[in-house]
């Protein structure tokens, strides 16, 4: 009978034993972590428009504006401040990282400027810790470009439309680099890429008088000869690359001219002469492929920019990314200063544009994400949440792979029409007016290759383009006398002065498949009658009388792909000779 009472002993002791230790269990709290996350790694100064100086490098020189605008218009970018937003980056975090009640429970945050302190469970924080990271290096991924200067023959030899690797060394393999430029930008991001010399001379007077006395102040200004080259690269939402670029070229012709006494009580002046190029571009790329672009105009240079290789993609688990910005685009560029204004001379300026700056978005994220729900209702996933955030344009979405695929092509589907990149070809040159009607009655592939000069653009459908080449030079356009009293001088006015081919290009591709172009264009030449006008007057001296014919003009049509279209027509006058313009687009 003993036997039945310890059992029965033994049993409550147990009980008892099991009931203090799931007390003492209870009692004991989880071990909580605190950690501080800099993230100033997601967050960079950069620069939101990739613009060219739109006034060509000589006029830029002349300019009087200064600090950080003079320096902004010389890089030409317009700097902004763009970054991952931080309470987008701490909801990130939440959704990736916390799964279950106790790790939300355990959760706290504290977002202080750019840095993040978390107080969580260790397996939270190390699931935050890895996210982060991950981010980290989806921000900070870099694309290698190149930016080479050929002969301006290699247009001529240069198929139409993107370049693939092959393409670009046969041609590289013809026309040896003149000039390279190469670089890192980060994706997102712009790079400036220059080398350039920096040549300073007396272009101009400020002239001060006071009754009886008057004093002229030197402007010493410095004329920027070399490339400089602005990049910017971000992913598409196929994978491939979309590339902004726009730069300028400069080189001193010959000696600068010097006018020893360009009015009485002031010193010497130097006007300079020089061959220049202004280029505005984007294109969609994939790693290896490039583009040409440029004009023959006065000797210049063209551009070969290409695309080397891009940092691959981070991977982290099952969370995905679709890069969205591409979809917008950038179709207005300001009209270049120093070209033609109403005179016929360099007066017109960027300010005098009316077309507004900035991009316009082609397809939203909103829309993309309606689609992406509508793809996950369709294939009953089970989390709907899937869907994660939109931080700066890029989607995270914790979907399958399969889902995932889908969901790129569908979304690729339809902005495909939008992201198209169309080459441009100009065929042009001065006919002599005897053999103008002969011409004419060719066909106009048959025009084309009689004319001997070349340009080309290159742009996604919707964008703009431009190319300009030529000469510039100093002149003395006018004399603002000063007087006080018994004083007087003459303070010289400077301009600068332009002659060869300015194109603008905007293609789009119509419903049926044909290319939508709309071009302006402004060609003008030096006549070489230019003269010095004597005044007569020793104290104010001579200025310059010059002689220029242009022609202007914009057209908007209709064409098939690669199909040769007679724009213009136009005598340019003082010359007995007239412009022959053609153009084709191929996508």
């Amino acid at each position: 009978m003993e036997t039945p009472v310890r059992n029965n002993r033994i049993l409550i002791c147990l009980i008892l034993c099991i009931l203090v230790a799931g007390q003492t269990r209870a009692q004991v709290k989880p071990k909580i972590e605190n950690r501080a996350f800099n993230l100033k790694c997601l967050s960079t100064a950069l620069s939101g428009q990739v613009r060219p100086s739109f006034n060509l490098p000589l006029r830029s020189s002349i300019g009087r504006d200064s600090g950080d605008e003079q320096e902004q218009q010389l890089v030409g970018m317009s700097l902004e401040n763009r970054e991952f937003s931080m309470d987008s980056v701490v909801d990130l975090l939440r959704q990736v990282c916390v799964q279950g009640e106790d790790e939300e429970e355990a959760l706290e945050w504290d977002l202080q400027e750019r840095t993040l302190v978390v107080r969580a469970l260790p397996k939270t924080m190390r699931k935050i810790e890895s996210t982060l990271v991950f981010l980290e290096r989806l921000v900070n991924r870099n694309a290698e470009v190149e930016v080479i200067a050929l002969e301006g023959r290699a247009l001529d030899d240069s198929p139409a439309g993107l370049l693939s690797k092959e393409q670009i060394s046969k041609l590289l393999a013809k026309y040896p680099a003149s000039e390279r430029l190469r670089g890192l930008v980060n994706l997102g991001q712009s790079v400036r890429l220059n080398a350039s010399r920096r040549r300073q001379y007396v272009a101009d007077y400020d002239v001060e008088v006071a009754e009886k006395s008057s004093i002229s102040d030197p402007v010493v200004t410095a004329l920027v000869e070399g490339m400089e080259i602005g990049l910017f690269v971000e992913e598409c939402l196929d994978g491939r690359f979309m590339m902004r670029a726009t730069g300028r070229q400069c080189q001193r012709k010959g000696k600068a001219r010097v006018i020893r006494k360009p009015a009485e009580g002031l010193g010497a002046i130097e006007l300079p002469r020089t061959r220049s190029s202004v280029f505005a571009m984007s294109a969609i790329l994939t790693p290896g492929s490039g583009f040409l672009i440029g004009s023959q105009e006065a000797r210049a240079k063209s551009w070969l920019v290409r695309l080397i290789k891009v940092d691959p993609a981070p991977q982290f688990g099952g969370l995905k990314v679709l890069e969205t910005r591409s979809l917008n685009r950038s179709p207005f560029l300001p009209r270049i200063g120093g070209v033609v204004g109403p005179t016929g001379t360099g007066e017109r300026n960027v300010e005098e544009s009316d077309e507004s700056e900035g991009d316009e978005t082609i397809l939203s994220t909103d829309f993309l994400q309606d689609s992406i729900h509508r793809i996950l209702e369709s294939q009953e996933h089970e989390n709907f949440s899937s869907l994660v955030t939109e931080i700066d344009g890029k989607l995270f979405l914790r979907v399958p792979a399969n889902t995932l695929a889908r969901i790129r092509r569908e979304s690729v589907a339809v902005a495909a029409p939008l992201v198209r990149n169309v080459s441009t070809e100009f065929r042009y040159d001065l006919v002599s007016n005897e053999s103008l009607d002969a011409l004419l009655k060719r066909s106009n592939s048959e025009i084309a290759t009689q004319l001997g000069r070349n340009a080309k653009t290159f742009c996604r459908t919707g964008s703009r383009a431009l190319v300009s080449s030529g000469e510039e030079w100093l002149a003395i356009k006018d004399k603002n006398v000063e007087i006080a009293s018994s004083s007087k001088i003459a303070d010289p006015v400077m301009e600068s002065l332009f002659a060869g081919m300015l194109l603008y290009s905007q293609p789009s591709i119509s419903f049926s498949g044909d290319v939508m172009m709309a071009v302006d264009f402004t060609f003008q030449v030096d006549t070489k009658k230019g003269r010095v006008f004597e005044t007569g007057l020793e104290s104010i001296g001579a200025i310059d009388a010059n002689d220029l014919a242009h022609t202007t003009g914009h057209a908007r049509y209709k064409a098939r792909n690669k199909e040769w279209i007679l724009i213009r027509v136009a005598p340019i006058r003082s010359t007995g000779k007239t412009l022959v313009l053609m153009t084709r687009s191929s996508f």
